[in-house]
C-alpha cells in the first residue's frame, strides 16, 4: 500500500457550527487545504461534515463524521488526482490519533481502500488501490 501525508493549512478557519452543540448538530469543515510537506505546495483540500453523537463536557464532545480529499495530480506518491473519501468517528478530547476508514473515491483513488490518519498537524494516508 502506498503511504504519504499532508500537512493541514488554516486549521482555525473555515469551520462552521453550533457555538453549543447539540446531540445531532452538524459541524461543517470547508476546503481545508492540504499541503506537500516537503515543499509546502498546496496539493489538495477537505471538506467534512461532523455530527455531535454525544455532548461530554463544554469543549469535548464524541463525532461521527465524513471527509472528502480532493487531492490534485501534485500528489507525489502516488500523483493522482480525485478525491478520496472517509469516514469516521472520534471524541476531541482522545490522545490518540484517529484513524479513519477509506470507503471509496473518485478519478485516481476510485478504488481506494485503506485508512487515513488524522495526526497533530498532517492525514497520514495508507492507501490500496486493488
Amino acid at each position: 500500500m502506498p503511504k504519504f501525508s499532508l500537512n493541514q493549512a488554516d486549521i482555525t478557519g473555515h469551520v462552521f457550527g453550533p457555538a453549543n452543540p447539540k446531540r445531532g448538530d452538524l459541524r461543517l469543515v470547508v476546503e481545508r487545504g492540504l499541503l506537500d510537506p516537503a515543499t509546502g505546495q498546496k496539493v489538495g483540500t477537505i471538506t467534512s461534515v461532523l455530527t455531535y453523537m454525544e455532548i461530554i463536557s463544554a469543549d469535548d464532545a464524541f463525532v461521527l463524521g465524513i471527509a472528502e480529499h480532493h487531492l490534485n495530480e501534485n500528489v507525489k506518491p502516488p500523483a493522482r488526482e480525485g478525491v478520496i473519501s472517509v469516514q469516521g468517528s472520534f471524541r476531541f478530547s482522545q490522545t490518540d490519533d484517529p484513524v479513519f476508514s477509506i470507503v471509496g473515491g473518485t478519478g485516481g483513488y476510485r478504488t481506494a481502500r485503506g485508512t487515513v490518519t488524522l495526526g497533530t498537524d498532517e492525514f497520514i494516508y495508507d492507501v490500496d488501490f486493488t
